[in-house]
Parts: structure tokens; C-alpha cells; sequence
């Protein structure tokens, strides 16, 4: 069909509406499209794409914060004569807490930092060599995946952190 160039969208598909319920047509199976039907079709497909995105690095960040808090269980494992000999010489509870805390964050942000620079290398240069499209990416793009590290690594560092601390002095001495 093929409407005069006058009239808007919205008179169209009220006149195709009309022509649609007329019933010695049968037009019963035309269907038609028009730019808020695919706009509305695009919109639903971005939010799609938008949920699938957002699950996918949700499980990633949940994944790399389990990963981190394992490596430090076993990390206190290992260190339990040092714990104990910092708790003996003075070390409180919240300065080993504190300790185990920043070496999570150290561990998670300097993750965070390799893959951010490595995909603003691989974004800056090689997709946009091939695709010829001019890419740009700001300072957001490397402090929010930062800030997103600090914050991961120190909660998931919280619980081992915590675990070190309470480790008493004179049962960690025996081990050594």
C-alpha cells in the first residue's frame, strides 16, 4: 500500500485499521509495518540484549570474586605461623583484617587493570583497523571496571580476612 505523502503515520494506520476489519475483504492475515512497530521491536531486542549482558557479568564478577576469596582461604592456610607471630608481637585484630583486605584488593585490582588496558588496546587499534569506525574510549571506561575491583575485593575478601583475625596467637605458633 502506498499512503499520500500528506498524511501522517497515525492517519495511516487508522485508515489501514478500518480497511483491516472490513469483513468481505479477508484480509484477516495482511499484516504491516510501520517505523514505531520496528522501533518498538528494536527496544524490546535491546532490552534483551541489555539482560543477557548484565547476567552474563554478573556471573563473571561472581565468579572472580569466589576465585578471590578461595585464593585468600588458602593464603591465611598458609600464613598461619606469620599471622601468629604478628598477633604475638602486637598486631591487632583489624590490622590483620585490614592487611588481608588490601592484599584482595591489590590482587583484584591489578586484574582489573590488565583486562581494562588490554581491551582498550584491542578495542583502540584492532576492531577499529577493521571495521574503519573511529573508536574512542574515555577514562570512564578504566575507572569504572577499578572501581568496580576495590569494592569486589573488598567484599569478597571480608570473610578470609576475618577468619585470619581470629586466630589466636599461641595455636598458630604450635604449627610452626
Amino acid at each position: 500500500l502506498r499512503i499520500p505523502d500528506y498524511d501522517t503515520a497515525d492517519q495511516a494506520l487508522s485508515g489501514l485499521q478500518a480497511l483491516h476489519e472490513q469483513p468481505d475483504l479477508a484480509l484477516e492475515r495482511l499484516t504491516w509495518v510501520i517505523p514505531s512497530n520496528l522501533i518498538d521491536k528494536v527496544r524490546k531486542m535491546q532490552g534483551m540484549v541489555a539482560l543477557t549482558v548484565g547476567t552474563i557479568a554478573t556471573l563473571c564478577l561472581s565468579l572472580g570474586g569466589t576465585t578471590l576469596s578461595s585464593i585468600l582461604v588458602s593464603n591465611v592456610r598458609e600464613r598461619v605461623a606469620e599471622i601468629g607471630l604478628r598477633r604475638a608481637l602486637g598486631a591487632s585484630r583489624t590490622d590483620i583484617t585490614v592487611l588481608f583486605i588490601v592484599e584482595g584488593c591489590v590482587v583484584a585490582v591489578a586484574a582489573a587493570l590488565v583486562g581494562a588496558l588490554l581491551a582498550h588496546m584491542l578495542l583502540a587499534t584492532e576492531l577499529a583497523s577493521k571495521t574503519g569506525l573511529p573508536i574512542s574510549l574515555g577514562i570512564s571506561s578504566l575507572m569504572l571496571p577499578l572501581a568496580m575491583a576495590l569494592l569486589l575485593g573488598t567484599l569478597f575478601s571480608f570473610i578470609p580476612a576475618r577468619s585470619a583475625a581470629k586466630i589466636k596467637p599461641a595455636e598458630a605458633l604450635k604449627f610452626e
